[in-house]
């Protein structure tokens, strides 16, 4: 059986910290992989805003996940937001492919890129994750985005609530 995540994504611009009070949510910032986010150059890929990752019609369970990316005001849908996702096989190894590519070797051949459309929405295909071995990480799946004109930034993990962990 499919399970189906709605997620809406607030993006927040990452702007100068002066001036901010407590109010104020500040999302992302550096990280030492985000350079994987533009792996899609790399590749050849042309990001469009549906992906199937490797191993969704073999792998189970399945999952999808939609949502809309939103501009800072949170109402005006974002486009031309590239969201890179990457996760873990079913045994919690980021498995890479014979010939990894970039990133890869790192994050492993389940990952993939999307592109926001005028109205800002996103879909993903893909299989649940496995928590890593041997500790108490939850499944997840890793969410970077990349704004036009910004640098790439980590955002948050996709959590799963009926994940024990």
């Amino acid at each position: 059986m499919n399970k189906f995540i709605m997620v809406f994504l607030f993006l927040i611009s990452i702007g100068s910290c002066k001036g901010q009070t407590e109010k104020i949510k500040i999302v992302g910032g550096p990280c030492q992989d985000c350079k994987a986010t533009l792996d899609y150059d790399l590749l050849k890929i042309e990001p469009k805003p549906i992906d199937t990752l490797i191993g969704f019609k073999v792998t189970a369970p399945k999952i999808k996940i939609t949502g809309t990316v939103l501009k800072r005001d949170g109402k005006t849908p974002a486009e031309d937001i590239i969201l890179y996702v990457y996760h873990t096989n079913r045994v919690g190894i980021y498995e890479p492919s014979e010939n990894p590519i970039g990133w890869e070797k790192r994050h492993g051949k389940f990952r993939g890129w999307m592109e926001t459309g005028a109205e800002g929405k996103f879909e993903l295909y893909t299989f649940r994750p496995a928590h890593y071995p041997n500790t108490l990480e939850p499944e997840h799946i890793h969410i970077y985005v990349k704004e036009p004109n910004k640098n790439a930034y980590y955002i948050d993990s996709y959590l799963f609530e009926d994940d024990p962990l």
